[in-house]
């Protein structure tokens, strides 16, 4: 795969998660609890998988993952683990808007981060 074509793939799952924070903005406003909870599940699933992908991508130019990317990654993963978790383990019929803002928040921010990857990226080729 090219570099292009895995830029392409990288922010096709960008989009999927930016996607699935709407959905679960719109399933919260609604108080739809039980979608709500699909799509944290979700969420947590493809930010595992698009953590691996732009780790993978990262080795094969050659690269290390930069430090505060990791960190970004892994505790935007901690985060809806720990979420899921007590959503589950507590059976919660609620999620607070303030999940909500938090997932936007750490969106905005991998959003940035993901920008400084691309630019070590280009450097690097």
């Amino acid at each position: 795969m090219t570099l292009a074509q895995e830029r392409e793939s990288i922010d096709r799952e960008h989009a999927e998660i930016t996607s699935i924070v709407a959905q679960i903005r719109s399933a919260g406003d609604a108080q739809d609890f039980a979608l709500t909870k699909r799509l944290l599940l979700a969420l947590q699933a493809i930010e595992e998988m698009h953590y691996a992908s732009e780790d993978a991508l990262m080795r094969s130019a050659g690269l290390d993952m930069p430090v505060g990317h990791q960190a970004a990654h892994a505790q935007l993963i901690d985060t809806l683990r720990s979420i899921n978790l007590t959503i589950i383990v507590e059976n919660l019929r609620a999620v607070s808007p303030r999940i909500t803002a938090h997932l936007e928040s750490a969106l905005e921010h991998m959003h940035k981060s993901d920008e400084e990857l691309w630019a070590a990226l280009d450097e690097a080729r």
